[in-house]
């Protein structure tokens, strides 16, 4: 091997070294963001989830209270039977 490819060869050597570290930093950098991401968006999906929970329970609080009120005696709301009307029409 003569000394023009031998100093070829070291320096495509160097070049995919240098790529490859430089990928393997850009790698890193994107993981870590990813995992980041991913932390933050986990917490804003447990944080809604728990709002939407609250809501509900409050939803069905409303619920229980205004069957409870309807099925009072003293209740103002009353059912009246459907009338039917006559065919003749």
């Amino acid at each position: 091997m003569t000394k023009e490819h031998q100093a070829n060869m070291d320096k495509v050597n160097q070049a995919v070294s240098d790529s490859t570290a430089m990928c393997k930093g850009v790698i890193d950098k994107v993981r870590t963001d990813l995992q980041t991401d991913n932390i933050e968006l986990r917490t804003s999906i447990s944080s809604t989830i728990d709002k939407l929970r609250a809501d509900l329970a409050v939803e069905n609080g409303i619920m229980d209270e205004l069957i409870v009120n309807n099925e009072s005696p003293s209740s103002s709301f009353q059912t009246r039977p459907h009338k039917q009307r006559d065919q003749g029409d």
